[in-house]
């Protein structure tokens, strides 16, 4: 999974990915980001209904998405 971020330029950003239930699959966090877009490896999780949170500062976004 490929996420855009138009910000481009941060310090911290706290990533979570949740079932639909609201557990939480998988938390991480990375540190003095540059890029536009970053990867992540969601190869791990079952087939499902997934919630990702991408939180940088004062902003959260949330997208649902699904692993075939």
């Amino acid at each position: 999974m490929i996420i855009n971020e138009s910000s481009g330029v941060f310090n911290q950003a706290e990533i979570t990915v949740s079932d639909l239930t609201g557990k939480q699959i998988l938390n991480s966090t990375l540190i003095s980001f540059n890029n536009s877009s970053l990867q992540l490896d969601v190869s791990m999780l079952h087939p499902g209904f997934y919630i990702l949170s991408f939180a940088t500062g004062d902003k959260l976004r949330q997208l649902k998405f699904v692993k075939n």
